[in-house]
């Protein structure tokens, strides 16, 4: 029997346990909050829009239709390939959430949407508690016999296909896609002869780093980066890449082990939100005309 050990207790991290567990593998899921009630899946209610293709369909839209789209709006920062796998999977996903009760419609509330630079009305209104009760239908569906709670683990998502866009809020399909791609191929791995990978030398030094810094340095993040999602400013993005880039630099060559358990885990979160905020410079500075995150364009 295959052992997988999932990350994470949101969407994403359910969908791969059930993906595993449906292939015969033995899961252990490691969560630093409640498994299948945490996550950026849990928030998302009839307010999101939920981006799908072929579902059902009025016009006769494809998946590679879809992959475009999302490769135009997003300025190419994503590879073809990932979006047409993304594109494929949607509607395999969509089955999935039905055959385990998830409404996709409610009565006087559900409606279709074109979101920003796309070909086809692919968006649709969540009902209320939409992400909650994905979470919870998966979780019912996995067997399972017990889950290690309050573990941290410091990293981003592993979904995302928007590229330089934000604004087409596929989020929880993203999370379903890669989730179940990421759970099945677990299982379906056979054992090898290859080396363990090298653990990096930051998770090995100790930082000089207290905890009042660290906490100080991320609330000084917080305040930069509230002024470039609000109003777009060129300069100032240019002048936010090199210095994200130099405290990204610092904090690992410094170390990633604090003095208490509390230090290290705030050590891992400032390196992730880093790792995310130089990300999204980058991105937005490949953007042409938009708003904050958010890119405008043209629907046809």
């Amino acid at each position: 029997m295959t052992r997988v050990a999932v990350i994470g207790g949101g969407g994403a991290a359910i969908r791969a346990c059930h993906a595993a567990a449906v292939r015969g593998a033995r899961v252990t899921l490691i969560s630093k909050g409640t498994a299948a009630a945490s996550g950026c899946t849990l928030a998302v209610d009839s307010k999101i829009e939920f981006s799908v293709v072929n579902w059902p369909m009025p016009d006769p839209d494809t998946a590679s239709t879809y992959a475009a789209d999302l490769q135009a709006i997003g300025c190419g920062l994503k590879r073809p390939e990932r979006l047409r796998l993304f594109a494929e999977r949607s509607v395999d996903e969509i089955g999935l959430l039905e055959r385990h009760g998830v409404p996709l419609k409610d009565a006087g509330r559900s409606r279709r949407v074109q979101l920003a630079g796309s070909s086809y009305p692919r968006g649709i209104v969540c009902p209320p508690r939409f992400g909650a009760r994905v979470l919870q239908a998966l979780w019912a569906a996995t067997r399972r016999d017990r889950v290690i709670p309050n573990l941290f683990a410091a990293g981003d998502v592993a979904d995302s296909v928007q590229g330089a866009d934000r604004i087409n809020g596929s989020g929880i399909m993203e999370a379903l896609v890669f989730g179940a791609l990421g759970g099945a191929g677990a299982a379906e791995a056979r054992a090898t002869t290859r080396k363990a990978p090298a653990m990096p030398a930051a998770y090995g030094r100790r930082s000089p780093h207290p905890s009042g810094r660290l906490l100080e340095w991320r609330r000084r993040l917080a305040s930069v980066m509230d002024e470039v999602l609000v109003v777009r400013d060129r300069q100032r993005l240019s002048r936010l890449e090199p210095m994200l880039s130099d405290n990204l630099r610092e904090l690992e060559d410094g170390g990633l082990v604090g003095e208490t358990p509390a230090t290290t885990r705030l050590l891992h979160e400032l390196r992730s939100t880093l790792t995310t905020a130089l990300l999204v410079v980058r991105a937005s500075r490949r953007r042409e005309q938009d708003l904050g995150l958010f890119l405008t364009t043209r629907s046809r």
